[in-house]
């Protein structure tokens, strides 16, 4: 299971007086109404091209539906902006999570520093517990496996956001089963997907609903894999997050292949490498590429 698919989330800062329009950006962003963020800062902008908030707001309403290279866009009309400590800590762990999605991890690297660095002075216990799961991340792709989990768990022990503490717990879950510990690996991604359902984070359990189920199909329960791919999928598809839509055909594919449907999985191989595009996710484009390469021929 590629730790690549994992996901990054980043919640808004707690404790900063913030304009009305803002607050509503917030407010949409986290009842996952991604068109309503982007109409938000797209109607702020129009009054000034001079709100470091409105460029962040554009760019997680890009992020989170899978436009990586608009939100990295937006977030570099935002950059030279002036901003105060807590927006700047927010400002750049979105640098982050998005350089490293478009698989420019050095520059991802300096900015959950710069973030790291700022937050205890600036952002608040939230956007410390972002940068160090942000951080983790990039430790794990570097193959530093125990480092990323401590990182996860000192993020969930401090972070008021339910959401992205699912998502370390859902992240861990996935270094556990990178490192053949799947017992371990489903308990920590249920107790990820139990947060969402009670929470109502349709969008985070629709991704985690699929890693799960790319787990049962590495454990031999195809049946139960493509129930929660199914699920899954459903749910990033009514999110219009490209990048995790490109996820369900890869991960269904995977299970195509496992059956031996080799004609359903260069199929779906095919559709991600489409979304993969769309998504600006170079490195996940080429992955999916040599998978369906390696398929048996026709």
């Amino acid at each position: 299971m590629p730790t690549r698919l994992r996901q990054l989330l980043i919640p808004t800062l707690l404790g900063v007086v913030a304009p009305a329009w803002a607050d509503a950006c917030d407010d949409a962003l986290d009842r996952f109404d991604y068109p309503a963020a982007h109409a938000i800062a797209r109607e702020r902008l129009t009054l000034t091209g001079a709100d470091a908030r409105a460029w962040i707001c554009l760019a997680r309403s890009h992020y989170e539906t899978g436009r990586f290279a608009d939100a990295l866009a937006a977030l570099e009309r935002a950059d030279p902006l002036p901003m105060d400590s807590a927006t700047r800590v927010l400002a750049d762990n979105w640098f982050g999570v998005t350089l490293r999605r478009l698989d420019r991890r050095a520059e991802a690297w300096r900015r959950i520093e710069a973030a790291l660095a700022l937050a205890p002075r600036g952002g608040g216990q939230g956007g410390l517990a972002t940068a160090l799961h942000n951080r983790a991340g990039l430790l794990y792709d570097a193959g530093r496996a125990e480092a990323a989990l401590e990182h996860y768990r000192r993020s969930v022990a401090i972070n008021p956001d339910a959401a992205e503490r699912s998502a370390s717990l859902n992240n861990m879950g996935l270094i556990e089963a990178d490192r053949g510990n799947p017992l371990a690996a489903a308990r920590l991604i249920e107790t990820a997907i139990d947060l969402n359902r009670r929470h109502g984070h349709f969008h985070h359990l629709g991704k985690h609903l699929m890693n799960l189920g790319d787990l049962y199909r590495s454990l031999n329960r195809p049946e139960e894999a493509e129930r929660l791919l199914a699920e899954g999928a459903d749910l990033v598809r009514r999110a219009d997050d490209r990048f995790w839509i490109a996820v369900s055909h890869r991960l269904t594919a995977w299970l195509a292949r496992d059956r031996g449907q080799w004609d359903r999985a260069r199929a779906e191989l095919a559709l991600a490498i489409r979304d993969y595009a769309l998504a600006s996710a170079p490195l996940e484009e080429k992955e999916a590429r040599a998978e369906l390469a390696g398929l048996p021929a026709r």
